[in-house]
């Protein structure tokens, strides 16, 4: 095994926890209700995106929205320039494009389970009946019980 296999781990791993880190503080302790993010449109930002929704996913955020800004030319330092700033290529007269990414935190819906008490405690009370040991009457009285309690 290489060495230098593990220093590079122990790297991405230190960068890893820098990223929690930071996303930890830009979400309030992962309690905001949405983020927005904005990442260079390239392969590095495409990067830096794939690390980011990795760590927010893991922390119940998803992709909401998405917005792409493409690269323009800036007209005035092209004109301020005298159209020197061609010479410069595309680092002079051009501004990188970028992506707008709005994360938004899963909504933990709360759906009440049946409890098996109500359930079951209905189907003693058949099994009684069937078997002879309640009346009619008296399993509707202490189904209506039953029913009224809740």
């Amino acid at each position: 095994m290489d060495p230098s296999d593990d220093a590079n781990d122990l790297e991405e791993l230190d960068a890893l926890y820098e990223l929690e880190a930071e996303l930890l503080d830009a979400t309030d302790e992962w309690t905001s209700a949405t983020l927005v993010r904005t990442f260079p449109a390239n392969d590095e930002g495409d990067e830096a995106f794939e690390d980011e929704l990795v760590v927010l996913t893991a922390h119940g955020y998803e992709a909401a929205m998405q917005t792409s800004e493409d690269s323009h030319i800036h007209v005035g330092r092209l004109l301020l320039t005298g159209g020197l700033s061609v010479f410069a290529g595309r680092q002079g007269i051009r501004s990188e494009g970028r992506t707008t990414v709005t994360f938004r935190r899963r909504a933990v819906v709360d759906v009440p389970r049946p409890t098996g008490g109500l359930v079951a405690e209905l189907e003693r009370l058949a099994r009684l009946r069937a078997a002879g040991h309640l009346s009619d009457e008296e399993f509707a009285a202490a189904k209506g019980a039953i029913l009224g309690r809740k």
